[in-house]
């Protein structure tokens, strides 16, 4: 391996579309292109005024949520965060979180630690389960 890769986000492939997501966001797995061994990626944008239609929680990982632009809400749990650009989040593992996008949509680079997992990714999905007055 060499000491360092380079890529353009926009060089990496979208994977919303492949899940029938596409109309709700972008994914960009950033992880493996990158070649990461100890740390993940992720660059996502969430169309403006949708919402992620699932959920996530890991086994082992805590993440980073670091929001490049826009604004919108960060289901943690039980709670419903507002967020906007220059915001960043830590989440534990085991708490279930998505995103929502306000007007604009929202852009944010996920950090996770697959190293920490063996090297797998130990995410399990679930329903987004967004509170009715949120």
């Amino acid at each position: 391996m060499t000491d360092f890769t380079l890529r353009n986000v926009a060089d990496i492939e979208d994977m919303a579309p492949k899940f029938g997501q596409g109309e709700f966001f972008e994914a960009r797995f950033a992880t493996k292109p990158l070649g990461c061994e100890q740390t993940g990626l992720l660059h996502i944008t969430v169309k403006p005024n949708q919402a992620s239609p699932f959920a996530h929680r890991h086994v082992e990982q805590e993440e980073l949520y670091y929001v490049l632009d826009g604004s919108g809400e960060l289901l943690i749990g039980e709670t419903v965060q507002p967020i906007r650009a220059g915001d960043v989040v830590r989440i534990t593992p085991s708490v279930v979180r998505s995103l929502r996008a306000g007007d604009t949509g929202v852009t944010v680079l996920c950090f996770g630690a697959p190293a920490m997992s063996g090297g797998s990714n130990d995410a399990k999905m679930v329903e987004a389960d967004w509170p009715e007055d949120a």
